[in-house]
């Protein structure tokens, strides 16, 4: 399964994400996609 939670704070960490998921099962991967032009 994938998820896209948009509109997130810049300080929002792979790890911040992993733990909010976990609740809803196994999280197996983590991607914090910044814009390439302003980070």
């Amino acid at each position: 399964m994938k998820i896209y939670a948009g509109n997130l704070s810049y300080e929002v960490t792979e790890e911040d994400l992993r733990q909010e998921f976990v609740a809803f099962g196994e999280v197996t991967s983590v991607s914090v996609i910044t814009d390439k032009y302003s980070g």
